[in-house]
């Protein structure tokens, strides 16, 4: 549920769409479909404060039940929501009693996504080591289920839910500068991204990978991965911000390998996106990265 921030397009939570969200509950007669449907809704639109009413609405179903299943979902979705609202501390209780009341065997993929939930707490604590392991207990359990055993929704679900922990596990690697595992497991992203034929998801993944192979030195690898990036995000209509950041790590790139003609285009390419933004902080960099091949251009522009 996080470490891979999309930018895809998954529409404004507006008052109207969640009043109309509320009221298809009523054509469900099942109290844990409900509380599925919320806790989908609520993670589609990243947590944000306005999904408080799903919120709200999965804690009063969950209250009210003695279904494990269903308090477990409740727990869960409320520490996410809390975890993305900067409350770690409040997420953190109600996650640890949506561990405690699943086993992997009764429900594999919520346990799982119980467990990367915990990764994701531990993380902001600064706990690496047990950041990694909750993540590495939950691809534990996603690799023992059969997919032959469960149902086409839950095989999509398995590939999606796979895709996330490889990324995490990835960023994580390359943050402790593992870079051998940190490239096999966004490698094995990459495969759960073609699999489930998410560009967009597949064009971020490659983004950290071409940011790690710059950082190893493996210029021309990272060159072609991150224009293979680029090339995703502008047929997919990215955000300029995004493309733009990619376009920059490009020059930089071919800065490294001495493509000075190259990356000078880059650069200005990346300096206008940012500056058709007013993204402050991306103009800086930009002129900060062109400054340093003018030095060795011997070119000092006024």
């Amino acid at each position: 549920m996080f470490y891979l921030v999309s930018f895809s397009q998954t529409g404004l939570l507006t008052t109207k769409v969640t009043d109309s969200i509320l009221q298809s509950l009523d054509t469900i007669a099942s109290n844990y479909e409900k509380v599925k449907r919320l806790s989908g809704y609520a993670g589609k639109y990243n947590y944000q404060t306005n999904t408080k009413p799903f919120i709200d609405k999965i804690i009063a179903i969950g209250n009210s039940s003695k279904d494990k299943k269903i308090k477990a979902i409740t727990f869960y979705t409320n520490a996410n929501y809390l975890l993305f609202n900067s409350k770690p501390d409040s997420a953190y209780i109600q996650i640890k009693k949506a561990n405690e009341l699943i086993n992997e065997k009764e429900n594999p993929i919520l346990k799982s996504s119980i467990l990367t939930t915990l990764s994701g707490y531990f993380k902001n604590k600064g706990n690496v080591t047990k950041a990694i392991s909750s993540l590495l207990e939950a691809k534990n359990i996603l690799d023992n289920i059969n997919p032959k055993q469960v149902s086409e929704e839950e095989v999509f679900k398995l590939k999606g839910k796979k895709l996330v922990l490889h990324n995490s596990l990835a960023n994580f690697y390359n943050q402790m500068e593992e870079y051998k595992t940190a490239i096999y497991y966004y490698d094995l992203a990459l495969q759960s991204s073609n699999e489930l034929n998410t560009k967009v998801l597949g064009a971020i993944i490659l983004s950290n990978k071409g940011d790690l192979l710059l950082k190893t030195g493996e210029y021309q690898e990272a060159l072609e991965v991150l224009k293979n990036s680029k090339e995703i995000k502008l047929k997919v209509n990215a955000p300029t911000r995004s493309i733009a950041i990619t376009e920059l790590t490009i020059g930089s790139a071919n800065l490294k390998s001495g493509m000075l003609n190259n990356a000078l285009i880059s650069f200005n390419k990346a300096l206008s996106l940012f500056e058709k933004i007013n993204n402050t902080s991306g103009i800086a960099n930009t002129l900060f990265e062109r400054g340093k091949l003018y030095n060795q251009l011997g070119k000092h522009p006024l």
